[in-house]
């Protein structure tokens, strides 16, 4: 596995390229040659380009949860909408050096399927580490479809701040504003068919294990009286 300053040459050289010959076009051998690592050793540890970017999504994570941890931001935050508003514009921050090369991959990445099970993963998993970064459990149903719903957010947000020449992203952040309000409302109006859906889960659960446990008892019962059938047939013998 490269060390950090691998992983970030890496990196950097594949937003680079992308943003200056299209996603699509980029090869792993001009990855290779602009980052300086030879190609077995990028064999070694990235299958694919998505590989690639999947590895740029967990940086990115990382920087915005190290920063949290350092600045303890969020904690004041009024409510969880305000800690999750906070915590994407954080990440918007992070992905600010690289906006030219996503814009390209954002083009071209539809094209393509090339690492997207990965990119599926990471991108789902990420969304998880920035709620929980905003205080918001992500567990159960419900924590389910706030990550969708962060994802549908998220993906609408980024839309509007990839074409933002500003740099204090006003359009970026009113957009992200109303995505957030919109989803809160959404997610209210969700909580009684999403307790419903969980307490009919649990119920089905708990039915599914009495079901088991009564099979359980009655292949029980039923060895214990062909043992007491043989033991019976042995003594009158």
């Amino acid at each position: 596995m490269p060390g950090n300053e691998e992983r970030r040459r890496v990196i950097d050289a594949t937003m680079r390229l992308a943003a200056d010959q299209g996603w699509t076009a980029l090869s792993m051998q001009d990855i290779a040659r602009e980052s300086g690592v030879a190609l077995p050793r990028l064999r070694a540890r990235y299958a694919t380009k998505g590989a690639i970017l999947a590895d740029f999504i967990r940086s990115i994570d990382q920087a915005v949860l190290t920063r949290i941890e350092r600045e303890a931001a969020g904690g004041e935050a009024a409510s969880p909408r305000d800690r999750v508003f906070d915590v994407l514009m954080m990440r918007l921050e992070a992905l600010e050096p690289y906006k030219a090369g996503l814009k390209a991959i954002f083009r071209d990445v539809a094209s393509t399927f090339d690492g997207l099970p990965e990119l599926f993963v990471t991108q789902l998993n990420s969304r998880r580490w920035m709620l929980a970064a905003a205080g918001v459990r992500t567990h159960g149903l419900d924590g389910a479809m706030k990550a969708a719903g962060l994802g549908l957010v998220y993906g609408r947000v980024l839309r509007v701040w990839v074409d933002e020449e500003d740099p204090g992203l006003p359009k970026t952040m009113a957009e992200l504003d109303r995505q957030l309000r919109r989803g809160a409302q959404t997610l209210n109006r969700l909580d009684g068919p999403i307790a419903m859906v969980g307490a009919t889960m649990r119920l089905a659960c708990s039915v599914g294990q009495q079901v088991l446990n009564l099979g359980k008892d009655y292949r029980r019962a039923r060895q214990e009286r062909r043992q007491q059938r043989a033991g019976e047939a042995r003594a009158a013998g």
